[in-house]
């Protein structure tokens, strides 16, 4: 009992030190939402992005407020109120089952966005599992035996024998995008070999220089100057050949990174030290976090809510 205690407690401490380490370092931090993502995908995705010196770190979230909470305290005390202010926000968007993404400053968040979430695995459909999209099975022969006839009767799937199978009359919805997969879909979904959902890491919030905002700003930013950047074209090429823009090639800088739009600060601080008092022993730690002694065999992901993540791979 005092050793598995102990164990707890090294691993909390771990955790803290590694989390305040990577707050010292760097002022661009993304969360990014990992259900229904396997923690094997998750381990290769960490080590890929470790190529480009940006570090994934996953911990439960209630021992995560609890260090970003002890770190704005030490800051307030210390007279750093810019630095208490942005770790309260950071505490604003620990959510769900997240992980952090921390960013050099000379890093294309944008860019590295579009990468990480454009990685997609497709997978089965479970029973019990909530349906991101609409899910038919097409008509025509479906490769199963008659022996299978009563299975399609009990959904209400229209069939008939042909050459010995069963064929679908017609397209049926099966499942229903923001419900919950029966156990019927699920079998039958599965005879059909059919892998009708994807999933991916996705990106959910942006912390940059005090500023936290949806990652999904980017997108909007981008758009804007683009249309911008369209309109103004349009009135030059209106105004004849010999009017230009002196600014092209700034804009065309701006749209592939937003970020460089606005006013790039550093307010870094002291370092935090984190004893094992200020952490409580009921806190739990995710086995995902890329610190020495932290990991387990896992499968999954885990979250507050203990989400059960589906391994992706």
């Amino acid at each position: 009992m005092v050793s598995n205690f102990n164990n707890i407690n090294k691993r909390k401490l771990n955790y803290a030190e590694k989390l305040n380490s990577l707050l010292d370092e760097h002022v661009k931090i993304v969360t990014v939402g990992v259900n229904n993502v396997g923690s094997k995908t998750l381990a290769n995705e960490r080590q890929n992005l470790r190529g480009q010196n940006v570090t994934l770190l996953k911990g439960k979230n209630t021992l995560t407020r609890k260090v970003l909470t002890l770190r704005a305290d030490t800051m307030d005390a210390r007279w750093n109120g810019y630095e208490a202010k942005r770790m309260r926000e950071i505490i604003d968007v620990v959510n769900g089952n997240i992980a952090f993404m921390f960013i050099p400053k000379d890093e294309n968040i944008p860019k590295l966005c579009t990468d990480l979430t454009s990685k997609k695995v497709h997978t089965v459909a479970k029973a019990g599992a909530v349906a991101p999209i609409d899910v038919y099975v097409k008509g025509g022969p479906t490769g199963l035996g008659p022996e299978h006839t009563l299975f399609f009767q009990t959904m209400d799937i229209p069939t008939e024998i042909k050459n010995g199978q069963i064929n679908i009359k017609y397209p049926m919805k099966v499942v229903s995008e923001g419900e919950f997969v029966s156990r019927s879909a699920a079998e039958l979904l599965q005879m059909l070999k059919m892998k009708p959902f994807e999933y991916g890491i996705t990106v959910d919030q942006v912390v940059d220089n005090g500023s936290v905002f949806p990652a999904r700003m980017y997108d909007d930013v981008r758009q804007g100057i683009h249309d911008a950047y369209a309109n103004v074209l349009a009135l030059g090429l209106g105004l004849g050949a010999s009017y230009t823009w002196p600014h092209l090639e700034q804009i065309k800088i701006i749209l592939d990174d937003p970020t460089l739009y606005g006013v790039q600060r550093d307010h870094r601080d002291d370092q935090i030290v984190v004893s094992s008092d200020d952490l409580d022993d009921t806190d739990v730690i995710s086995s995902d976090i890329d610190v020495p002694g932290i990991f387990d065999d896992s499968d999954t992901t885990d979250s507050d809510d203990d989400t059960d993540s589906e391994d992706s791979s």
